[in-house]
């Protein structure tokens, strides 16, 4: 018998049910139905701007800072305008029910877990965060978050500079073949994550990656990895690239999986 969405939903549920930990991973994918485009797919950001791809390394903001920051002005209004969707609510609910801990390993430079109420010390952005910034030319390992995003989003507004040496500054976030980011930030989200990772052992862990695809497989490879570690359930939640022949793929998009998923625990836990 062909197994249906509704099946790997059940098989899903069940699992997160019992699990005692879990680990969400997050790709592009996580933000599609806040409006944000993804990467890779058809609307995708470097599908549709293929030039700038070839441009988006660290020295980019050293040769050419106004365009540089043309261009990051513009993802970041994006990011600063869209708001978490229900799929983040269900899973600060999940991550709320299970009694050795909850991580986020996202490779989103959106923040919009920190914006849906997930403790910054339960979140490694793995590619950094658009709302903190560094020194274009690295003069130190200093990391600074901008509150005020007038200057992050305003074309009308001088691009940010360095504090320390007064030139430009750019967003704390990985670039193509970036050897000028600073990643004392990145160091101490790691450090956080790794504390809890090597904490699970004997643990009951579910795996749950959203998202995220093959091409630049940063979040897909530490999901298998803890999948395999720790003998969890993984479940690959994709429209495109949901095939997991170790653990459950769920063809459907971000907000529509989660919130099923939550509310099919909830009745299983009793707290429907």
């Amino acid at each position: 018998m062909m197994e249906t969405n509704l099946d790997r939903l059940e098989e899903a549920a069940d699992a997160l049910a019992r699990a005692e930990a879990l680990l969400i991973g997050a790709g592009a994918g996580m933000g599609v139905d806040s409006g944000l485009p993804d990467y890779r797919g058809t609307l995708g950001y470097w599908t549709n701007n293929p030039e700038w791809e070839d441009l988006a390394s660290g020295q980019w903001f050293l040769d050419r800072p106004e365009h540089a920051w043309e261009v990051m002005r513009e993802k970041t209004s994006w990011f600063a305008r869209a708001e978490p969707h229900l799929g983040y609510d269900a899973l600060r609910s999940m991550a709320g029910r299970m009694s050795r801990g909850a991580h986020v390993y996202t490779s989103n430079v959106d923040a919009h877990f920190a914006r849906a109420g997930f403790h910054r010390d339960n979140i490694l952005e793995c590619h950094g965060s658009m709302f903190y910034l560094q020194c274009a030319a690295m003069c130190s390992r200093d990391v600074w978050y901008r509150q005020d995003l007038a200057q992050l989003v305003d074309h009308n507004l001088p691009i940010p500079v360095c504090p320390r040496c007064q030139k430009i500054a750019r967003p704390n976030v990985l670039l193509f073949g970036d050897n000028l980011w600073t990643c004392s930030r990145h160091v101490e989200q790691m450090k956080h994550y790794l504390e809890w990772r090597d904490s699970l052992e004997g643990a009951r862990v579910v795996v749950l990656e959203i998202g995220a695809g093959s091409t630049i497989p940063s979040v897909r490879e530490q999901c298998e990895l803890v999948s395999e570690r720790y003998d969890a359930t993984l479940v690959r939640i994709n429209p495109f690239e949901s095939e997991c022949p170790e653990g459950i793929g769920i063809p459907l998009g971000a907000c529509a999986a989660l919130t099923q998923l939550d509310r099919m625990i909830s009745r299983r836990t009793g707290n429907a």
